[in-house]
């Protein structure tokens, strides 16, 4: 998101429902805290989201489910919009064979494990052409 900004362009910032404290708490701060000429935070379900996603947008940026992704890249299509996706992965770790396995346990799950899973998980964000 602030990338985007910073290349001067708006941004609609899409929180999950399924986090719906995390949703409520960014619906409160986003509009408090940070210019609402260039960044929105919105509640949308699947009807309006439909009705986004009509539109055309320089870039589109998601987190979440495969089953969300291939409707937003769909969409994006329509426009030709490039789309980034980070597919709630699992966190996957690659650990060799002379890692220390012990250490390396402590260390995947302490990282697993931090802010309770919630540090920027399935949130979509969509840059809107400047």
């Amino acid at each position: 998101m602030v990338a985007a900004i910073a290349a001067g362009y708006a941004v609609i910032l899409k929180p999950s429902n399924v986090a719906t404290a995390c949703q409520d708490l960014l619906m409160e701060i986003v509009p408090q805290y940070l210019d609402q000429s260039a960044i929105r935070c919105i509640s949308a379900g699947p009807q309006e989201m439909e009705y986004i996603l009509d539109h055309r947008f320089h870039h589109i940026f998601y987190t979440g489910s495969t089953n969300i992704d291939k409707i937003i890249y769909a969409a994006a299509a329509k426009h030709l919009t490039p789309v980034t996706l980070e597919l709630g992965g699992q966190g996957p770790s690659i650990v060799t064979k002379s890692a220390d396995i012990d250490i390396t346990a402590k260390r995947i799950a302490a990282t697993k494990f931090t802010n309770a899973g919630q540090a920027s998980i399935s949130d979509t964000l969509l840059s809107l052409l400047g």
